[in-house]
Formats: structure tokens, C-alpha cells, sequence
């Protein structure tokens, strides 16, 4: 089965989707992680992205198409994969459907003010990577901003401001709609609530892919 996931930043689309590809055995793309570690490593499409994202904007569609093309390919997606973050304009839909079939897009809602919330608490560790969020049931098991496992500070990303995320999400809204009405005509929109700790939600989505 191959799914998208939709939803504005902050709607847990990473958290979710990681945690129904686990339970359905097909890999998480994460379009978003892909990017980050071409950022890291300083790639050409990395550095021209993280300027894009500095300012509050979204990779190109040919940047992401290609991406997202190469990694689909691979071995361990062809039984099925879950996409989060892309696509997200009308262009990167439209070519999506020449390079494979979706089942299901499962679109998460959730209030604006929730959404800048949480990307407000998001978090991780320098050093081993795990995720946080200081204002979510994934907050650390000490409140302080300190890793369980490492014990360090956490790190927050650079665009987690609410100037820049009021931007993102200006961008998403009025870009969606258009994806939102594109899979409604096609029949395989569903909508789920994004409110509540995340394994709440989690069954939610099961229960519309069943």
C-alpha cells in the first residue's frame, strides 16, 4: 500500500506516519529528512535549500521530484511506502501520478494555534537524535530541556520561530487546498483529527485504513 500524509507543520506528520509505517512494514519517506541531510552534508541542492528554508520557503518542485523519484525506486519500496512532506504543490501531485500510484492520502487536521505550539516545543539531541517536544506528552521525562539518554541539551532547529512557522503556514494553507480538492476528486482523501497525544491519533488512521 503506498500512503501520503498531508497536514499543515506542527500536525505531526513525521511522528504519525514513522509510527503507522512501522506497524504496516513499508519504509517512511520523509522528504524533509532527506533534505536535512543533504544540508548536513553540504551538497550543492543542500546549500541552495538551506537558504530557502532560512527565509521560510519550500524546496523547488524539480528538487523535490527528483528526490522523491530516487528514493522510491529503491528495493525497499516496492511493497509500499508512506510519504510525508511532499508532495505539496499542485506541479509535484501532478507528477507524482507518473512515477507511482497512491493509495490513500490521509490529510491531518489540526487548530493553527495547536500547530505553532508544538513547533515551538519541537527538540531533539545533538547527539543521539531523539525527538522532543516541550509541549506534547514527548516532552523529556525531567521537563528540563536535557536528553534522558545523553544527558545534554537539546537542540532546537533554526526555523522553529513563530515568524518563520506563521510564514510556513501561510504557504501550506494556500498551496493545500489545492492538493486537498485534487485527492477528493480522485476518491482517496481521508480526513483524520490531529488533536490528542500522538497514539491516539496513530489508531485513528489505522481505523480509516482498514
Amino acid at each position: 500500500m503506498n500512503l501520503l500524509f498531508l497536514g499543515a507543520p506542527g500536525a505531526g506528520k513525521g511522528t504519525i506516519s514513522a509510527i503507522v509505517a512501522k506497524k504496516l512494514g513499508i519504509p517512511h519517506i520523509s522528504t524533509g529528512e532527506i533534505l536535512r541531510n543533504e544540508i548536513k552534508e553540504k551538497t550543492p541542492l543542500g546549500l541552495k535549500i538551506e537558504e530557502q528554508i532560512a527565509e521560510g520557503k519550500f524546496a523547488s518542485d524539480s528538487d523535490m521530484i527528483e528526490i522523491v523519484r530516487k528514493r522510491i525506486s529503491q528495493s525497499d519500496a516496492k511493497q509500499g511506502f508512506i510519504l510525508d512532506g511532499f508532495p505539496r504543490t499542485a506541479v509535484q501531485a501532478e507528477e507524482l501520478q507518473n512515477i507511482a500510484k497512491i493509495d490513500v492520502v490521509v490529510n491531518l487536521i489540526a487548530d493553527d494555534e495547536t500547530l505553532i505550539k508544538r513547533l515551538l516545543g519541537r527538540r531533539s539531541c545533538p547527539k543521539c537524535k531523539k525527538e522532543y517536544n516541550m509541549a506534547t506528552s514527548l516532552i523529556t521525562k525531567s521537563g528540563k530541556e536535557i536528553c534522558d539518554i545523553c544527558n545534554v541539551p537539546l537542540s532546537k532547529r533554526a526555523d522553529d520561530n513563530e515568524q518563520t512557522i506563521r510564514t510556513r503556514q501561510e504557504i501550506y494553507n494556500k498551496e493545500t487546498k489545492i492538493l486537498i480538492d485534487f485527492y477528493k476528486k480522485k476518491g482517496i482523501l481521508k480526513e483524520v483529527d490531529g488533536e490528542g497525544y500522538p497514539e491516539i491519533i496513530v489508531d485513528r488512521v489505522i481505523k480509516v485504513l482498514e
